[in-house]
């Protein structure tokens, strides 16, 4: 009976190619940060919305 268990042993070895699937799944994150710096070009503009405020100002030295 003992010979009978040399053959389980190859079934261990197919579960190893599972693991390598998750590693695939890592590099696919890595473009998401990508789109945090899009967001940082939006700040710029609210910048040139207080330059008008200042025009208003004039009206009330008139």
């Amino acid at each position: 009976e003992a010979p009978t268990a040399t053959p389980a042993p190859t079934e261990a070895p197919t579960a190893t190619p599972a693991p390598t699937e998750v590693p695939t799944e890592v590099p696919t994150a890595t473009p998401a940060p990508t789109e945090a710096p899009t967001a940082t070009p939006a700040p710029t503009d609210t910048v040139e919305v207080i330059t008008p405020e200042p025009q208003p100002s004039e009206t009330v030295t008139e």
